[in-house]
């Protein structure tokens, strides 16, 4: 997709423990979103929402310390309105029903790339 493809001003914080996906995504939308912040924690996260407000959070299920879905609960009950996006390389049945049970608006199973999460980006962003 091409920039103006993207939402305009759209904002987006990942979180995920692997360095070089972080810095591969990073690239990744340099020029695609007009904020696009990386954090490899939960805990790293929430810092990051506590400065920012986030159109999109997107996050590793499977993090040393709290998990991407207690993140998620926990974005939940501050309030965020964010669209959330899980990724994980193990996907279950316990987990999407958990998923779903928080409102996760997706799930992206690894390995990924840009291009893919770009795509789940704008399909959860169109729900609008």
């Amino acid at each position: 997709m091409k920039k103006e493809d993207m939402r305009e001003g759209l904002k987006v914080l990942f979180i995920d423990n692997s360095r070089l996906l972080r810095k591969s995504m990073e690239f990744y939308f340099k020029n695609k979103a007009a904020l696009f912040v990386s954090a490899e924690s939960a805990e790293q996260g929430i810092r990051h929402v506590e400065h920012h407000c986030f159109d999109i959070v997107i996050c590793d299920f499977n993090l040393d310390g709290m998990n991407g879905l207690m993140f998620f609960e926990i974005l939940k009950k501050r309030g965020s309105r964010a669209k959330t996006i899980v990724i994980s390389a193990y996907v279950d049945h316990k987990m999407c029903v958990k998923a779903s049970r928080i409102g996760v608006s997706a799930l992206i199973k690894k390995p990924l790339d840009g291009f893919t999460v770009e795509r789940v980006i704008s399909e959860v962003t169109m729900v609008d």
